[in-house]
């Protein structure tokens, strides 16, 4: 900690709220959640100069891999799961006879 700086945790709190909120907006929920006082420019200043580096951090990797990749990528991202099924073709109604593989 520096004379007129901001601790990390102080600003990993300002960062997550001025990457989401309008910095104005950022500095109140900072006030009221906190208790700590920052004007609308500095959380600007400190965002920004985060973002900096993130950018200049992902700019070190390709755009595109180099390698080809698998034929089948198998992922679930929500935790939800749709179970392919198959309709027997001689049901007259195709919503009944379904069955599941």
């Amino acid at each position: 900690m520096q004379p007129r700086g901001c601790s990390r945790a102080l600003q990993r709190a300002v960062t997550d709220l001025g990457a989401g909120l309008p910095f104005a907006q950022a500095a109140q929920k900072l006030r009221e959640h906190d208790g700590v006082e920052l004007s609308a420019s500095t959380i600007r200043r400190i965002t920004e100069r985060h973002a900096g580096v993130v950018v200049a951090e992902g700019e070190a990797e390709p755009a595109w891999p180099t390698q080809p990749g698998v034929a089948t990528v198998i992922a679930e991202i929500d935790g939800g799961m749709v179970p392919p099924v198959q309709s027997d073709p001689e049901s007259a109604e195709r919503r009944r006879g379904k069955r599941v593989y």
